[in-house]
């Protein structure tokens, strides 16, 4: 355990960090926190081009590929002329040419590892994977969250245990999972192009390496297949937040991580003893238990999507993960009521509320609420309705309108209301002056409307 001594984690940390320029370290802090922008624009489609064959040439460089070399042989049309896969690379390395190259020749290796043949001449899908990896992805170890940061990156967190009947989370089968599910995130454009969030939170995630149990970590070449696998992601981590009871064995534990770690990943890593992260926004409950009901909902929209790709049906609709400006109706739950696509809904709604108001006639008012949609996707926002079945669908331009509609008219009945209690009010002060003037000047008793300068006895009015 004294190879995991938390101050030389910290220490590793700080001589990773003081060997970047200040560029690169304002880079990294921009990533954890969720505030960099692109470095690159996709701006040009002649661009796009440019960067795939220089990446094409980058690979034939590349000495050892033998899973690409294997793809060659059988022609693989979804290794060699899928740009939109390549394209995945290309952003998660934010076209650096020579390191895209590498990132996809080591996808391509880990992936026809684990899955075989398959994996070269498509993506993986549920069904692949064999019933321990399918368990271990129903399990919720590892979730992909309903939501997004404040960046639009998602979210990806690893729980321990805590009442898990799977107590072998480090095997073959958990790293199959763990691919699939980084080859999931890897369809999502938002994420491709800023990356993932991943979030460690206790349990036996810290625990099991701080005690040295899991069979995983007793391999010889544990950095180097860390190493590797980090390599290989279709997507890059942003920035790994490690949540942990403050123990000393727990310490250790993330130390341990971060000591395991890659130098380029390791300066991402931010622990957290009990705080730091909402805790609401974590799948589990306060007595420890993994909770699976966003977890589950995700999988059967993603197996429909998938089932969509087998059966050569038309793509699959459906939403398990609204982007940061959506605007998201129905009974979403208030968290997804305060999401920032739905605050920045009502700032346009408010700001166009007088003219709409004002409207001489119904075409007006139906010309603002088409404005109000326009502004809405020069935004980026789209109006999503959540479906029976768990997922989200984009509503239709009529059900938009009449969102919109209803929501101005909601805003006149809500000022309505509030006029109807400031005026209330309002005369509660006056009946309180005159009530205050009329007790100093009247001889009679209170309410009974004899008094000299109470022109009604305001109290009697009052007196059933």
């Amino acid at each position: 355990m004294s190879d995991f001594d938390p101050k030389h984690a910290d220490r590793t940390i700080a001589n990773d960090l003081n060997r970047m320029t200040a560029g690169q370290r304002e880079i990294v802090y921009d990533d954890i926190h969720g505030v960099r922008n692109l470095r690159m624009e996709e701006t040009t489609p002649s661009k796009l081009v440019e960067c795939l064959s220089l990446m094409n040439d980058a690979i034939k460089r590349i000495g050892n590929k033998s899973a690409y070399d294997e793809a060659c042989k059988l022609n693989s049309r979804y290794v060699l002329r899928n740009n939109q896969f390549r394209i995945i690379f290309l952003r998660a390395e934010e076209y650096d040419i020579d390191k895209a190259a590498q990132r996809f020749v080591n996808y391509l290796d880990v992936f026809y590892n684990f899955f075989g043949m398959k994996a070269l001449m498509r993506p993986i899908y549920y069904n692949d994977l064999e019933k321990s990896d399918q368990t271990h992805v129903r399990e919720g170890v590892h979730q992909l969250l309903p939501c997004r940061d404040r960046t639009g990156r998602r979210i990806m967190t690893r729980i321990g245990n805590m009442g898990s009947s799977n107590q072998s989370q480090s095997t073959p089968s958990m790293l199959r999972a763990v691919m699939y599910l980084f080859q999931v995130l890897s369809s999502d454009e938002q994420t491709q192009k800023y990356g993932c969030v991943m979030v460690f939170y206790g349990g036996l995630a810290a625990g099991e390496i701080a005690t040295g149990e899991t069979s995983f970590l007793k391999e010889k070449n544990l950095k180097g297949t860390m190493n590797n696998l980090l390599g290989a992601f279709p997507i890059r981590i942003s920035a790994i937040h490690i949540c942990y009871p403050d123990t000393l064995v727990y310490q250790i534990g993330a130390a341990a991580i971060m000591l395991f770690a890659p130098s380029f990943m390791r300066v991402r890593v931010r622990k957290h003893m009990a705080y730091g992260i909402p805790g609401d926004h974590l799948p589990l409950t306060s007595s420890g238990r993994i909770k699976t009901t966003n977890h589950l909902r995700w999988l059967a929209t993603q197996r429909e999507r998938e089932g969509c790709i087998q059966m050569g049906q038309p793509p699959f609709q459906g939403i398990d993960c609204p982007l940061v400006m959506d605007i998201l109706i129905g009974n979403a739950g208030p968290s997804f009521g305060n999401n920032l696509g739905n605050i920045k809904y009502r700032e346009i709604i408010e700001s166009y509320y007088m003219k709409y108001d004002n409207a001489a006639d119904t075409q007006g008012k139906t010309r603002i609420s088409w404005q109000v949609l326009e502004d809405l996707t020069k935004l980026g926002g789209r109006i999503l309705v959540r479906d029976r079945r768990g997922w989200w669908t984009v509503a239709n331009v009529d059900r938009a309108r009449e969102k919109i509609g209803h929501d101005f008219r909601e805003i006149r009945r809500q000022l309505a209301a509030v006029k109807k209690r400031s005026q209330n009010h309002s005369s509660t002060m006056t009946f309180a002056r005159l009530d205050g003037k009329r007790s100093k000047t009247s001889k009679g008793g209170i309410g009974d409307g004899g008094g000299e300068g109470d022109e009604c006895g305001i109290r009697q009015c009052f007196v059933p």
